[in-house]
């Protein structure tokens, strides 16, 4: 399945949703592929963009969504996790 595709039509939903003062931007590359059950991963990248608006609650903010196709022989060595403004 295209996990762009399943990305881009939840993010259809989670906007309509989103205060004005809370920006969604997206990146998706459209050959990223996995194989998995396209209602479960909707519902995953639902619930990672609903938890960012909670967790920036009233202020002003953006979420930001990539979607990259990886092998492993091109996936980067990621470090620890950080923040925004971190």
């Amino acid at each position: 399945m295209s996990l762009a595709a399943v990305t881009r039509d939840a993010l259809k939903l989670v906007r309509a949703g989103l205060p004005k003062s809370i920006d969604l931007v997206e990146t998706l590359d459209d050959t990223a592929t996995i194989v998995g059950d396209p209602v479960q991963v909707a519902q995953v990248v639902t619930n990672l963009a609903v938890n960012a608006q909670q967790a920036i609650g009233e202020r002003r903010g953006r979420i930001t969504v990539e979607v990259y196709g990886a092998t492993p022989d091109t996936l980067p060595s990621v470090g620890p996790m950080r923040l925004a403004g971190q």
